[in-house]
């Protein structure tokens, strides 16, 4: 072979190798519980927990790879006087943190400061969960391992991340003379908010004292979770489902958030699908918009957290 097309050979194939390690692989480092990070839920539906003065029925803990938990509780019995679960549209509360764990001692702070402990003894028929804000001390629970093999999709995507930008493409749903085409770098934990005060100056019927509550500080990804934390302690996180599908070059998703979502959100569905690429080791997804006063789309993105 002449010395001239082994010479572009061996360029071209050092210019590729160098073009997936760096720029076209997204990679990040592991995040650091990876090895911790699972799901527990009860085995019954009447497992009690008291936090701030309340008696909730839990849920799901969701211990993720990043560090973040999420507590999702059920508004049952709440010790509130002349307060019944019809008294908000929502019947969850979601608690988040950070938490570390040491052999199967899980160490909370954030809206919760507690310590949980995951017994699961080979010898046992189940997992136990103690904590000294369950009522009963300990719950049989059910574990799902959250850790996930190096270098996949999920690797990738199940930490947490901050919400860099925001573009909104959308046009009147009723009122057709309303078009906008709008992008939103944020800094300093401003986000929703700024959306909401442009799409009233926009008429757009939002209550924006409201939705201004809802600035997002950091939105977590765990197998088939997705949790919204926001900066405002007085609104309750968010827990739903998440499901995603496909590779690093492109993957589509799907997200659930019908149960804790405020219905008057003009401007994101409570349960909608849409694309996802990961371009510069960030997150890029896109989503269509057909709420009754915009029809479009709205596209984030979405940088690692620390």
């Amino acid at each position: 072979m002449n010395s001239k097309i082994i010479l572009i050979a061996a360029c071209g194939a050092a210019l590729l190798a160098s073009c997936n390690k760096g720029g076209d692989t997204p990679s990040l480092p592991t995040p650091s519980q990876d090895s911790a990070a699972c799901t527990v839920t009860p085995k019954s539906n009447d497992v009690e927990i008291n936090v701030a003065g309340k008696t909730l029925i839990l849920g799901s803990v969701n211990f993720l790879r990043s560090g973040r938990y999420s507590i999702d509780c059920i508004i049952e019995r709440e010790i509130v006087p002349n307060s019944t679960k019809a008294d908000s549209h929502i019947n969850h509360y979601v608690y988040t943190g950070r938490y570390t764990e040491s052999g199967g001692l899980y160490t909370l702070t954030g809206d919760i400061n507690t310590t949980m402990s995951l017994i699961m003894k080979k010898d046992a028929d189940t997992p136990t969960l103690q904590s000294e804000i369950l009522v009963e001390g300990t719950a049989s629970v059910e574990v799902t391992i959250g850790s996930v093999p190096g270098g996949s999709l999920e690797d990738f995507l199940y930490r947490s991340w901050t919400l860099e930008t925001l573009v909104l493409k959308v046009t009147g749903a009723e009122k057709k003379s309303i078009s906008i085409d709008k992008k939103w770098n944020f800094s300093n934990g401003k986000n929703v908010s700024l959306v909401a005060q442009y799409l009233k100056e926009k008429e757009i019927n939002i209550d924006v004292a409201k939705f201004s509550q809802y600035d997002v500080k950091e939105i977590s990804f765990g197998a088939n979770n997705v949790t919204v934390s926001f900066t405002y302690n007085s609104v309750s996180d968010f827990s739903g489902t998440f499901n995603v599908a496909g590779s690093l070059a492109q993957a589509n998703f799907s997200y659930n958030l019908t149960n804790i979502m405020p219905e008057d959100n003009p401007f994101l569905n409570a349960q909608a699908s849409g694309t996802v690429t990961f371009p510069n080791n960030d997150i890029v997804m896109s989503v269509a918009v057909t709420t009754s006063q915009l029809e479009g789309t709205v596209e984030l993105t979405l940088t690692a957290a620390n």
